[in-house]
């Protein structure tokens, strides 16, 4: 017991707390005592190998994390060219609002009600505002995806009916491709973007 109780006194030392024994006699006990001479001996030892573990600077890992996430990105938004990818919508955009301008303004759609017809091109050219904003600011393009997705199913089903019963042509359809080749790019900028606040990259040409 008299060991032991020395023994905590040294380890109480060597973490710069009150040992609890006289300095003069733990000194007493060390030279007459090889065993605490040699317990003594390993503390110090200890305690200065984890004092300098815990000095020691962990390595820099962030080039390495830095890199792994550039290449996961780089593969992730290789599929098409951003900014081609940009231009394009901005043109179908345009094309867009081209098109729904006279129905919006003289009520002349496939021979629809004036206040119906104008309606629609409303419609359009809301559609082809919202193009245009994400094709400018890509960024943007997962927040706009759901609308353009829930617009282009609608349509391709009321279409579809329409084309069935006969109401409606081909050609008379035919401009809704614009909103389909609409709801591709989106899609695909949502893609390469990715979900705000993730670890998804953004387009490197994007404005926030």
């Amino acid at each position: 017991m008299e060991c032991e109780n020395y023994r905590l006194g040294i380890s109480a030392r060597l973490d710069g707390e009150d040992t609890g024994i006289d300095d003069a006699a733990l000194a007493w006990h060390l030279a007459h005592c090889q065993a605490c001479r040699q317990f003594e001996s390993e503390a110090i030892g200890l305690t200065r190998a984890v004092r300098v573990a815990a000095t020691e600077v962990a390595p820099d890992m962030t080039p390495t994390i830095m890199a792994a996430i550039n290449e996961q990105r780089v593969g992730r938004a290789s599929r098409f060219d951003p900014q081609a990818l940009r231009i394009g919508l901005i043109t179908l955009a345009v094309v867009q609002m081209l098109l729904a301008v006279p129905v919006l303004l003289f009520g002349r759609d496939a021979g629809a009600p004036i206040h119906l017809a104008r309606e629609i091109g409303s419609f359009d050219f809301a559609l082809a505002v919202g193009f245009f904003f994400v094709g400018w600011r890509p960024a943007r393009a997962y927040g706009m995806l759901p609308l353009v997705a829930a617009v282009v199913g609608c349509l391709a089903i009321t279409t579809g009916v329409d084309l069935v019963r006969g109401t409606a042509t081909l050609l008379n359809e035919s401009a809704h491709l614009l909103d389909v080749m609409g709801l591709a790019a989106v899609w695909e900028m949502a893609r390469s973007a990715g979900y705000p606040g993730s670890s998804g990259t953004r387009l490197a040409t994007t404005g926030s």
